[in-house]
């Protein structure tokens, strides 16, 4: 090849020689924010395809909610204790005197 710098032209290779070439690298495996790329790219389609089913089903984030609404509903209140009969003037377990 001359040295020519208005010479465009590339050297050939013979093919015996091409054929014995084995090896080599990429770019990408040599990119070290290759792996990164790629984990920051599925994290984000992972994150768009959580949004578009919560925008399909808008009773996913309600029926949670509903459950323990329903839940609360169906048990029965708790017994609350009548207080004592103690006449008026007289005093009570705890010690109080009725005035009315």
């Amino acid at each position: 090849m001359s040295k020519d710098p208005q010479s465009p032209e590339l050297p050939t290779i013979d093919l015996n020689d091409l054929n014995g070439v084995t090896g080599g690298v990429t770019q990408a495996a040599t990119d070290p924010n290759a792996d990164m790329e790629t984990m920051l790219q599925s994290l984000m389609s992972s994150i768009q395809q959580l949004a578009q089913q919560q925008q399909q089903d808008p009773m996913s984030q309600m029926m949670p909610m509903m459950m323990m609404m329903m839940g609360q509903r169906n048990s029965a209140p708790a017994a609350v204790a009548a207080p004592p009969a103690v006449a008026v003037g007289g005093v009570t377990p705890d010690g109080w005197t009725r005035v009315s």
